[in-house]
């Protein structure tokens, strides 16, 4: 997983230097912000909804 995040970081990291370049990076940074508010709520109930499912497979399986 290491490898991705590296790749991600420096995609960010490069777009973020050419927004800043041509004057868009305050822009792109609110932008930024409003979409992760939007996508935060979401990612949290999903991953609650894999841990119940996950448990509750885990707790099948035990019984047998």
């Amino acid at each position: 997983m290491i490898t991705p995040t590296i790749i991600m970081g420096a995609l960010t990291v490069g777009l973020l230097a050419y927004g800043y370049n041509k004057g868009l990076h305050v822009e792109g940074m609110n932008m930024c912000f409003r979409m992760l508010v939007q996508i935060l709520p979401v990612l949290f109930f999903a991953f609650m909804i894999t841990v119940m499912a996950q448990a509750r497979v885990a707790r099948a399986v035990g019984k047998r």
